[in-house]
C-alpha cells in the first residue's frame, strides 16, 4: 500500500514524499521477506522511475537493470509458471523500464519490453494501468 502511495505522490510531482514512501515501503518488504524478493524490485523500479525524474538518468537505468535482472532470475527459477504474483511483478518492472528507455534514447529495445508486457499479459490474463 505504501508503494502504491509513493506511485501517486510521483504522478503528482511530490518527489520528496514518493522518495519517503518508496523507503518505507522497501523496508517493510525487505523486513518481512528479503532484499531479493521480487516485490523488493517492485519498489525498487518506482525508486528507478524515481531518479528518472530527478534528472539522474544513468541511477534510473543502473536500478532498473538490477531490478529486471532479479525478477527474471526469479521468473527462471520458477517451478513450471511460478507464481502468478510473480508474472505481474516481471509484467510491472519491463513496463517501467521501457517506458524509461522509450523516454532516454532507446526507443526499440523499450518498444521490446513492451511487447513483452503484451505477451505476459495475455498469457497470464491480467492488465496494467
Amino acid at each position: 500500500m505504501v508503494n502504491s502511495l509513493g506511485e501517486s505522490l510521483l504522478e503528482l510531482g511530490a518527489l520528496d514524499a514518493a522518495a519517503d514512501a518508496f523507503e518505507r515501503a522497501l523496508a517493510a518488504v525487505v523486513a518481512a521477506t528479503s532484499a531479493d524478493d521480487a516485490s523488493a524490485a517492485s519498489i525498487q523500479a518506482n525508486q528507478a522511475r524515481l531518479f528518472s525524474f530527478r534528472g539522474d538518468i544513468e541511477a534510473a537505468r543502473d536500478l532498473f537493470e538490477s531490478c529486471l535482472s532479479l525478477v527474471e532470475h526469479k521468473v527462471d527459477d520458477a517451478d513450471n509458471g511460478g507464481d502468478f504474483m510473480l508474472h505481474v511483478i516481471h509484467s510491472r518492472v519491463l513496463k517501467l523500464f521501457g517506458e524509461f528507455e522509450q523516454a532516454h534514447g532507446d526507443a526499440s529495445r523499450g518498444a521490446e519490453r513492451l511487447q513483452q508486457v503484451k505477451r505476459l499479459e495475455a498469457q497470464y490474463g491480467f492488465l496494467q494501468a
